[in-house]
């Protein structure tokens, strides 16, 4: 759900490029909410993210970039992407 929400929105930025902030003022706070909660990650949990669904790499190409064990990052894939898509759930109940 909040990948389908990022991808459509254009909401995964990196952290120093904020060109593509949305004007309206909902989804500029959806977009800071998305990248305060994917700052809480480790690095190499952000990487993963990152990786998987803005640059729609498959898991075994993140492993090999990373130098990672596969069953790592779709470890991290999995429990982070569920972390976020609570955070993104509750984010819109609040903003209903």
């Amino acid at each position: 759900m909040w990948l389908q929400h990022c991808r459509k929105n254009n909401l995964l930025i990196d952290a120093d490029d904020t060109t593509h902030l949305s004007s309206h003022s909902a989804e500029t706070a959806l977009t800071l909410d998305l990248n305060a909660a994917l700052q809480h990650l480790s690095a190499m949990e952000r990487l993963c993210i990152t990786l998987s669904y803005q640059k729609g790499m498959t898991h075994g190409e993140i492993s090999e970039v990373t130098e990672t064990p596969l069953g790592t990052v779709k470890s991290h894939i999995k429990r982070r992407s569920s972390k976020l898509n609570s955070l993104l759930e509750a984010h819109q109940k609040d903003h209903d």
